[in-house]
């Protein structure tokens, strides 16, 4: 009697323990099979960056930029010899670069107009006549009418720009001076260089700009 019961009592373990065999291979299944159902987690999504469009080389204009800005900062200079002894009447420098300065000496025997920084002609009007017309412009009481301008060849190979001189007179009788006036366009801008003396004056306009003229220059 008591084998059978330790038989009967073995057989009983023994269908205990498959059975929880079994249920932990239904368990592992069904956890497989939930995680075979879970969605996929979605990747993270690229974070795309645009390619920004190179800037246009646009060194061309920053050079006629510099070129434009470099000639409105321009003056012309070379005839300071003459300007020694005389005293500067009135200034005016503007920050577009342009200026005018009227020095005289001593007794009102001579007088320099120094101006630069003008606009150019316009196309209906020719740089011989412009010149004409900014250099009769210095005198206050106008200009006579023996005014006359022509080319400077020899004055624009030494400043590489064209060169006009103007010469005429102002005023009558014991009153009269004489002016030669020296005119350059750069590629934006206009220059000029004034010399006006009595006209009965030893060391006369004409005489001064064939000393002064020859070493003008913009800087």
């Amino acid at each position: 009697m008591k084998k059978s019961l330790k038989k009967l009592l073995s057989v009983c373990m023994i269908l205990v323990l498959a059975f929880a065999m079994t249920a932990c291979g239904d368990d592992d299944k069904q956890v497989a099979k939930d995680v075979g159902d879970a969605p996929a987690a979605e990747a993270p999504a690229a974070d795309v960056t645009k390619n920004e469009e190179p800037a246009q080389d646009d060194s061309a204009e920053a050079e006629k930029e510099d070129a434009a800005a470099a000639s409105e900062s321009l003056k012309l200079v070379g005839g300071e010899s003459i300007l020694e002894g005389t005293e500067t009447v009135e200034e005016e420098t503007n920050d577009d670069g342009s200026y005018f300065i009227h020095s005289e000496g001593e007794g009102g025997m001579l007088a320099v107009y120094q101006q630069g920084g003008l606009s150019l002609p316009g196309d209906d009007v020719s740089e011989e006549e412009y010149a004409l017309n900014l250099a009769t412009g210095l005198p206050k009481r106008g200009a006579n009418d023996d005014a006359r301008v022509k080319p400077a060849n020899e004055y624009s190979e030494n400043i590489s720009y064209p060169v006009y001189v103007a010469s005429f007179t102002s005023g009558g009788n014991e009153d009269t001076a004489q002016w030669w006036v020296f005119v350059t366009f750069t590629d934006s801008k206009a220059y000029l260089y004034g010399i006006c003396t009595p006209i009965d004056a030893e060391d006369d306009a004409g005489k001064l700009s064939d000393e002064v003229f020859p070493n003008l220059r913009l800087e």
